[in-house]
C-alpha cells in the first residue's frame, strides 16, 4: 500500500501525536511511500522530527540550522516514534536531538539549532524575478505533464508504466515549473536554473 484510502493532508503526514513527555508517535497510516518502493520518503521523517523538536521549545524560535543521518530504512508497516532530547534552553538558542525508531530501530537521528530573530541576520536568498516568472495559473500541473508524458509518442512502452504509477501518487504539493524542460530531450540547457511554484495542495492551519 502506498497510503490508506483517505489520503492524509500534508498537515497530517508531518504531525506527530505527543505520547509521553518529549516523545512523539506518528500512525502508520500518514506515513508515504512512493509507488513501488518500500522506504518512507525521507523529507517527511525530517519534517516530522522538526515538528517534534519544536514542540519541546521553551521559547518560539525559529529554526536555524539542522543535520540529519539517514541511518536504515523505514517503511509504512508500524508506527515511528520521535524522541527528543533537550540539550539547551538558552537566550538566544535552543538546540534538540530527535532520535526516531522504528519496531526497537533506530532508522533516523538529527539534531538542530533555534535561534532568536535577530536584526542584521545574514539572508542567502535573491529578489524575486517577478517580470520573468508567469503566474501558476498559466502553468501545467505535475499531473498534465505526465499525462502529456504518457500520451508523447516518444515514449517507450516499458516506461509507460512508470507514468501511470506517477500519475496514480496522491499529490499534498502543487508543483508548476516556470521553465519547464523537455525530459525526452537530452540537450542540455543553460543556465542550469529553473523556478517552480510551490504549495500546499490543502489548506494548512494557522498556527502550523
Amino acid at each position: 500500500r502506498c497510503l490508506a484510502s483517505k489520503r492524509p493532508t500534508l498537515y497530517e503526514t508531518i504531525k506527530v501525536i505527543e505520547r509521553s513527555t518529549d516523545v512523539f508517535v506518528q500512525p502508520a497510516e500518514t506515513l508515504f511511500v512512493f509507488p513501488n518502493r518500500k522506504s518512507v520518503f525521507g523529507g517527511q521523517l525530517i519534517g516530522s522530527a522538526v515538528y517534534a523538536a519544536q514542540k519541546t521549545l521553551t521559547k518560539n524560535f525559529p529554526l536555524h540550522s539542522l543535520h540529519a543521518y539517514f541511518l536504515t530504512a523505514a517503511d509504512n508497516s508500524s508506527p515511528i516514534t520521535y524522541v527528543v532530547s533537550r540539550l539547551r534552553d538558552g537566550q538566544s538558542f535552543e538546540t534538540r536531538s530527535v532520535t526516531v525508531k522504528q519496531d526497537n530501530r533506530i532508522v533516523f537521528e538529527c539534531s538542530m539549532n533555534f535561534h532568536k530573530r535577530e536584526k542584521g541576520d545574514m539572508e542567502h536568498q535573491l529578489q524575486m524575478p517577478h517580470a520573468a516568472i508567469p503566474p501558476p495559473e498559466k502553468l501545467l500541473s505535475m499531473n498534465d505533464h505526465f499525462t502529456n508524458l504518457l500520451n508523447d509518442t516518444r515514449v517507450k512502452p516499458e516506461v509507460k508504466p512508470l507514468i501511470e504509477n506517477a500519475l496514480q501518487m496522491p499529490a499534498r504539493i502543487d508543483l508548476r515549473y516556470c521553465n519547464p524542460r523537455d525530459i525526452l530531450d537530452p540537450t542540455p540547457t543553460w543556465p542550469a536554473r529553473q523556478f517552480v511554484w510551490i504549495k500546499s495542495l490543502d489548506p494548512l492551519p494557522d498556527y502550523s
